[in-house]
């Protein structure tokens, strides 16, 4: 159940939820947006740096930069996306730890940069920080329990599995009222 909106040679925006998706297709999807900006841009900059067309050259260089900026392992770029999926996405304190550097990495990198939308992409991440840590807790004690996460079509929830995740977000917020 994704969007995607593609913008050729920049990559793309992709919103919607997944359910039982392997980290290999997370993976796959995270690079489908740089992997070819960066194929495009390396023939836009070889073909104008040997026909000696400037304004190629620079485009090339700019679309190599841009998309090689993507694969920088902070959330929510499409590196992140990759890191997330493949080292920390199972373990709920590696997971905030990890969100919790790529906050700060973006923030370093607006002030080193001078990018001031750096800080208001981080400013998401930050936020949803909490949300993140309780969803993973909840999955890990799920998974220590043996609930199936999958249904037989791969597509949704089982109800059983629905039903254990609204006990246990009631026990949380019972746990913590001000907080829910």
């Amino acid at each position: 159940n994704l969007k995607m909106f593609f913008i050729p040679g920049f990559g793309a925006a992709v919103t919607g939820s997944h359910y039982n998706v392997p980290g290999w297709k997370k993976v796959l999807v995270a690079l489908m947006g740089p992997a070819p900006g960066i194929v495009v841009g390396l023939i836009v900059g070889l073909a104008g740096a040997l026909l000696k067309i400037e304004w190629a050259s620079q485009l090339g260089y700019f679309l190599l930069g841009l998309n090689a900026f993507n694969l920088l392992p902070i959330l929510p770029l499409d590196g992140g996306q990759i890191a997330h999926a493949v080292l920390f996405c199972r373990h709920p304190i590696l997971d905030v730890l990890f969100r919790v550097l790529a906050c700060v990495a973006l923030f370093a990198l607006a002030l080193l940069l001078k990018i001031q939308l750096l800080m208001y992409v981080a400013i998401p991440v930050i936020l949803g920080i909490p949300l993140a840590y309780r969803t993973a807790t909840i999955v890990r004690d799920l998974r220590k329990a043996g609930v199936a996460a999958a249904s037989p079509d791969d597509q949704t929830i089982p109800f059983c599995v629905a039903d254990r995740i609204i006990e246990e977000l009631e026990l949380v917020r019972l746990a913590y009222p001000a907080r829910v």
